[in-house]
């Protein structure tokens, strides 16, 4: 199978960024924060997603929340807000 392809010689190898639609495929930073924020926002939606239908008392759900989201009055979270 690799025999049967043909290769240039005058092309360089390069690197293309393929995060996005940009035309120019050169890698910038706001490109990449904004596709590694998409992916944590797809990963957590789901999760509260999940979260939010189980059949469980809305109380185990909103400590379930609130301690996924690191929210928990725990000393080092008080300690953090200067409580």
């Amino acid at each position: 199978m690799i025999s049967n392809v043909r290769w240039r010689s005058s092309d360089q190898d390069r690197l293309v960024w393929v995060g996005d639609n940009d035309s120019n495929q050169e890698y910038i930073v706001k490109s990449g924060y904004s596709m590694l924020n998409k992916e944590d926002q797809m990963q957590v939606s789901e999760i509260f997603q999940l979260l939010w239908t189980l059949k469980i008392i809305p109380l185990a759900a909103v400590c379930a929340w609130r301690l996924l989201l690191d929210r928990l009055p725990t000393r080092l979270n008080l300690a953090k807000r200067g409580m």
